[in-house]
């Protein structure tokens, strides 16, 4: 997973994204909506250990109010968003 051409999505303690990771398992292939395109995407849930540590590790230590990175490793939903 490289972080420059994969977006990860990511949030901390919301119930959403948990169901959004389910979906995303159910239907990989997705149209992510922003403010001024629609991006044919392919989205994959992170659950190895190793890559959830690289990708919180590169984000998680540069907000002040996230809290520690151990419990983002361990309980946040993480989505890797592929541009298709």
């Amino acid at each position: 997973m490289a972080l420059s051409s994969l977006w990860p999505l990511l949030a901390h303690g919301e119930p959403g994204l948990a169901r959004l990771v389910r979906q995303v398992l159910a239907h990989p292939e997705f149209t992510l909506h922003l403010a001024d395109v629609d991006l044919q995407v392919r989205g994959r849930p992170v659950t190895n250990p190793d890559e959830r540590a690289l990708v919180f590790g590169e984000i998680v230590p540069a907000l002040d109010w996230a809290g520690s990175l151990e419990s983002w490793i361990a309980g946040s939903p993480l989505v890797e968003i592929e541009l298709g």
